[in-house]
């Protein structure tokens, strides 16, 4: 199920729609200096690539918000459940990804998963 976060100005109107301990932010101000307001939305789905122990790079359905994406892999055999990686320079040796090109929806794994592997990962996409 996706949730909608709104990255309002803080004097703004009440967005329907937007619940009590959703996120907000300040939007960079327009022309006129107005704060803008996004409606974000943060998305689970399994991306397009090989799944071959050979493909690292894979791709989400929509551009996503940079420093947003999270994702996951569990191992087909004797795998438990669901490992999150961590952003390159922060997970284990090998098991990271890079944010490669957030505006064409690329993420890059630091290592190749096994065929039979599940991965999924949770990016924020602006919706408005």
């Amino acid at each position: 199920m996706s949730r909608v976060r709104a990255l309002v100005d803080s004097l703004g109107p009440v967005i329907p729609g937007v619940a009590e301990g959703d996120k907000c932010t300040f939007g960079p101000p327009d022309i006129s200096g107005t704060a803008r307001m996004r409606i974000v939305q943060s998305t689970p789905e399994v991306p397009a690539g090989l799944v071959d122990g050979i493909n690292t790079v894979y791709t989400t359905a929509a551009p996503y918000v940079g420093g947003t994406v999270r994702f996951f892999h569990r191992i087909a055999l004797g795998g438990a459940g669901y490992s999150e990686l961590g952003p390159a320079g922060v997970g284990t040796a090998g098991n990271d990804f890079a944010e490669t090109d957030p505006a064409a929806g690329t993420i890059t794994l630091g290592f190749a998963p096994a065929a039979g592997d599940e991965i999924w990962c949770r990016t924020d996409t602006v919706v408005a």
